[in-house]
């Protein structure tokens, strides 16, 4: 009798024990104090992902990059009037979002391709003016040397 007590009082303070030892697994989103639009935080990104294929440049050609991440990197803090500590603090906080960051990463890559096109156009363009200026040079020279 004395066992079939024991096991009435057990098994609910096993269980008590067990639930009480459960916490659900849930993420603190922290709003930062300065947080950025959307919009904001795209154009932030699509000049740092700039400042980031920069320095993998200077990292491939051997010329220390950690010269150039900390002006690079203030440059563009100083161009949209924020600090690293405000960065880092709204990368977390849009990190923490993940659909709101995908956002962002769309729009961002979109910029970055607009403005890759938009510099090869204008390489094509120069390379086209630079070879009418040499044709130019060249039929210049031809009509000196005809006189």
């Amino acid at each position: 009798m004395e066992i079939k007590n024991i096991y009435k009082l057990a098994i609910p303070i096993i269980l008590l024990l067990i639930s009480s030892c459960y916490t659900e697994n849930t993420q603190v989103i922290v709003i930062p104090d300065n947080l950025f639009s959307e919009e904001k935080m795209v154009n932030i990104m699509a000049e740092v992902q700039i400042v980031e294929a920069a320095l993998a440049h200077h990292r491939l050609h051997r010329r220390g990059d950690k010269t150039y991440k900390e002006p690079y990197y203030n440059q563009v803090f100083l161009e949209y009037g924020i600090t690293a500590k405000d960065f880092k603090q709204n990368l977390n906080y849009y990190n923490s979002i993940p659909e709101s960051m995908e956002k962002i990463l769309e729009k961002v890559l979109e910029i970055n391709n607009q403005k890759l096109g938009e510099l090869e156009n204008k390489i094509r363009e120069d390379k086209i003016a630079d070879s009418l200026k040499k044709i130019e040079l060249l039929n210049d020279t031809l009509k000196v040397i005809e006189n």
